[in-house]
């Protein structure tokens, strides 16, 4: 490559529209072109391939003494044609027959970049053209756009991704405003109509439009084209309609840019047969699937094991499918392209069918290994799928003869709906089944406890009673001991929860009963002793209390489980908390936070803050007390966080925010309560775990050095270390050390817990 040159030749013509974005894809994709001689542009159908090449070309155009010379290949369909077009387009002749030798002779020693735009239909010939071309002219340079790489030696790739749809600003104006997408549906929407104007509403419904196409530019500029006829929002809600949206009367644009679903039909031509029909069977997958799924639903006679690596490789060779991690995932208008190919195909029944064996077999294996040390694995792979799941469950509704095989997929998700903090979603689908499947089975009594589990969590305690009742009658009627034990308990917790403790403790103590009777590895008998704990504690038994608890944790621990585990452990910090141990209560509750927050338990987490801020204000602290109750209103406000739904708990904490107000008064509690409303995420976690050490000015004795003790009072006013090494006149290296070393001592993980710590010693109650 010659730089320095003000030379310009070529064929490249002048821009007709602007290429929006591409800044940084344009950078790296001339950074290629100087180290390699080589560079394929791949990706699908209409994410703009051509317009990024022609860019590059245009900018490195002066840096070629000869220049950079475009071939459109698109409209070209015989290879033994390949070799006159490029020769027509070098040498401005025509040339009907010619051999490679002619063409490379007349290249020569020419300094120039070749564009190859569209080379996937005569892969083969551009790959064998491409190598010769290189092998002989040894000052040339070839950049090709192509739906797959042409995979001969020294190329290089560079896969086009769509134009960023994230928003990043400060406020929503700036932020649409540095959106690459958008911009490109505004400017081309206002080359159609020079009027075109928005308000923040139709603003953000661009938004969301682009997101839904998936930031891919053609997509973008038919939908643009558009708004010539539609109002935006109109078309917004239509987006689902992309494969429809037509281009607005261009007749420079290729016929495959003049629908998207012509750039599809132009892609699946391409394919071979397997990978078109694999193509159609992986858009059952909302959101992508990996290769198990694969296995499991998309080979079979027409696609056998052995072909599926290859087919595959196909596919994500032609940019139809990416691997993302461990998934292989297609963008929406791709995806449901594949859906109208399995359809035409007749094999919707059949995938969809093969779809809910997958997910039912996902769903039992979460319902058989939740209770274990695979617990996190298999919620994980349940939330992974979570698309899948609802698609599935949307299918037993459409199928009524599978509506007992719904109940009981839709019951043994009770460890996501529950873990997951969203009730609401769980009782959607079971409402809708059981409205659906009256029969009395074994099925619609799990299905009718479960609701009757969610109904509760939202504070619903009508609701739930009416569900048990169903389900007691229906258990008996059948002799299913498994939903009778389950009803049992629930009935418990639901008095329990209302405040009811008296009316409780039968149901309690004979669901736990009944739990024991059944099989060892039952999560339900850990969930029974929990709230017979808790309905213990609440009358005042904290021996019984402990002993229930005691025999809980040795169960939980005994099978590796850790979710119930850490409400075990919640309950045993509130008995050691009404004991007056409250250093024992704070070590419990933290333990209990450090594991509710790896399986993510969003009412434990706000029973463990909550039993957090009592202990601090029993300790003294009662500033640290006032921002976490402050914290865990807000934390309760979430669905799934019904803390503020249970009558005890309600009490508790009305009455420990009326000592905090008392004992701080009305100024300092207004500006710890401040405080603790803006502590969310990760900091709430913090300042809550960093309670586990007593605050400095009740704990003369931490383990620190008098310029450990130095340094941390800096910290907790917000001081950076090099700001602090500035303020103390010592080295920035020495001050990271102490800071890594507080945080060793006291046990820490970052700056946070420092500043909760330190932060009362400077402000002392009064």
């Amino acid at each position: 490559m010659v730089s320095g040159t003000s030379r310009a030749a070529g064929n490249l013509s002048a821009e007709v529209t602007n290429l929006v974005g591409r800044r940084g894809e344009s950078a790296e994709v001339r950074r290629l072109l100087a180290a390699s001689r080589l560079v394929t542009l791949t990706g699908p159908g209409g994410v703009g391939k051509t317009r990024l090449a022609i860019d590059v070309a245009r900018r490195l155009q002066s840096s070629f003494h000869d220049g950079a010379w475009l071939t459109a290949l698109a409209q070209l369909t015989e290879p033994d044609l390949l070799v006159p077009t490029l020769m027509s387009a070098i040498d401005n002749g025509a040339y009907e027959s010619v051999r490679v030798e002619e063409l490379t002779a007349l290249i020569g020693d020419r300094q120039m970049l070749l564009v190859l735009d569209n080379c996937e239909h005569l892969l083969d010939a551009c790959a064998a053209l491409t190598a010769e071309v290189l092998r002989s002219c040894p000052y040339i340079r070839v950049l090709t756009t192509s739906l797959e790489p042409l995979q001969i030696d020294g190329e290089s790739l560079y896969r086009v991704p769509p134009l960023s749809v994230t928003l990043s600003g400060r406020t929503f104006g700036a932020a649409v405003a540095g959106s690459d997408a958008v911009k490109l549906f505004m400017q081309r929407a206002r080359a159609f109509n020079p009027d075109f104007s928005t308000t923040e509403d139709e603003e953000r419904a661009i938004v969301d439009l682009c997101r839904r196409l998936d930031g891919l530019p053609l997509a973008i500029e038919l939908a643009a084209a558009a708004t010539r006829a539609m109002p935006v929002k109109v078309l917004a809600e239509r987006a689902r309609d992309a494969l429809t949206l037509r281009s607005a009367g261009s007749r420079t644009a290729p016929s495959r840019h003049q629908t998207l679903r012509a750039t599809m039909d132009y892609t699946y031509q391409l394919c071979s047969g397997k990978a078109g029909k694999l193509w159609a069977c992986m858009s059952v997958f909302r959101s992508g699937v990996d290769i198990v799924g694969l296995e499991q639903v998309c080979v079979g006679d027409d696609l056998p094991l052995e072909d599926l690596w290859s087919t595959l490789a196909e596919l994500v060779d032609k940019s139809i499918v990416n691997l993302n991690g461990s998934r292989y995932v297609m963008l929406e208008v791709i995806r449901r392209y594949g859906q109208e190919r399995l359809t035409e195909l007749g094999e919707e029944d059949v995938v969809r069918s093969k779809l809910r064996s997958y997910v039912e077999d996902i769903v039992d294996e979460l319902h058989s290994g939740w209770f274990g040390p695979g617990q996190q694995a298999v919620l994980a792979r349940v939330l992974t799928e979570r698309a899948s799941v609802r698609d599935v469950l949307s299918d037993y509704l459409r199928k009524s003869a599978d509506l007992r095989s719904g109940l009981r997929v839709a019951a043994n998700l009770w460890p996501l709906w529950i873990s997951s903090g969203n009730p609401a979603e769980g009782r959607h689908w079971l409402d809708a089944l059981l409205t659906a499947s009256t029969e009395p089975t074994q099925e619609r009594a799990a299905a009718l406890w479960v609701d009757a589990r969610l109904t509760l969590m939202e504070g619903d305690l009508t609701g739930a009673l009416r569900l048990l009742d169903e389900c007691e009658s229906v258990a008996s009627a059948l002799g299913d001991l498994v939903s009778l034990a389950r009803a049992t308990t629930c009935r418990g917790g639901a008095y329990l929860y209302a405040g009811r403790v008296e009316d409780a403790m039968p149901f309690l103590k004979r669901g736990v009963k009944l739990e024991r009777n059944l099989q060892d590895d039952n999560p339900h008998r850990a969930v029974g002793m929990g709230e017979l704990a808790f309905a213990l504690i609440l009358r005042g038994d904290l021996e019984g209390a402990e002993q229930v608890l005691n025999e809980a944790k040795a169960f939980c621990a005994r099978h590796g489980e850790q979710l119930l585990l850490s409400w075990v452990l919640v309950y045993q910090g509130l008995v050691a908390l009404l004991d007056e141990r409250v250093g024992d209560c704070v070590a419990l509750v933290v333990d209990a936070l450090d594991r509710k927050r790896a399986v993510d338990d969003p009412l434990g987490i706000t029973y463990a803050i909550e039993i957090l801020g009592w202990a601090s204000f029993a300790r003294g602290d009662a500033r640290r007390a006032a921002a976490l109750l402050s914290a865990n209103e807000v934390r309760a406000e979430r669905p799934g966080t019904h803390l503020m739904r249970d009558m005890p708990m309600v009490e508790w904490h009305a009455s420990y925010v009326g000592q905090v107000r008392e004992r701080l008064g009305a100024r300092a509690f207004e500006a710890a309560w401040e405080r603790g409303r803006r502590l969310t995420g990760a900091d709430l976690f913090d300042y809550a775990l960093a309670a586990k050490v007593p605050a400095v000015h009740d704990a003369p004795d931490l383990p620190l050095t008098p310029r450990e003790r130095e340094i941390a009072e800096l910290v907790a006013v917000g001081k950076t270390n090099k700001e602090i090494a500035s303020t103390l006149v010592i080295a920035h290296r020495t001050v990271d050390t102490h800071v890594e070393n507080i945080l060793t001592k006291l046990d820490f993980k970052s700056r946070t817990q420092i500043a909760a710590l330190f932060g009362a010693r400077a402000r002392p109650e009064t």
